[in-house]
């Protein structure tokens, strides 16, 4: 399967970092691994997310943030495993608060 590499550069440089694809010039997909993308209200400190699917190790490709506070603006923001999540299996346990917004996942497994 072909990828075209003109379309976003820093995900091709983690998905080559990850071994998700052979290489930056002419990618071909290293699989076999499928994509899953989720959303979710995201919880206090300590709270746990059930993901539908097990993540591969390392296969975390993104945990996006959208505050919802009253009087916060929506800035779109990338989270960091170990910093402000974890994960485990197919739990993702918070490490800080985001209570107050609004999550997508993506992960490859």
């Amino acid at each position: 399967m072909g990828i075209s590499d003109s379309v976003n550069y820093p995900l091709l440089n983690d998905l080559v970092e990850m071994g998700v694809l052979s290489s930056k010039s002419s990618p071909k997909v290293k699989g076999p691994f499928n994509i899953k993308m989720e959303s979710f209200t995201g919880a206090d400190t300590s709270g746990t997310q059930a993901l539908a699917e097990e993540p591969l190790t390392n296969g975390v490709i993104g945990l996006f943030v959208n505050p919802t506070a009253a009087g916060s603006a929506n800035t779109l923001s990338v989270l960091t495993e170990d910093t402000d999540y974890s994960i485990s299996g197919s739990t993702l346990t918070w490490i800080t608060d985001q209570q107050l917004n609004k999550c997508v996942i993506v992960y490859a497994y």
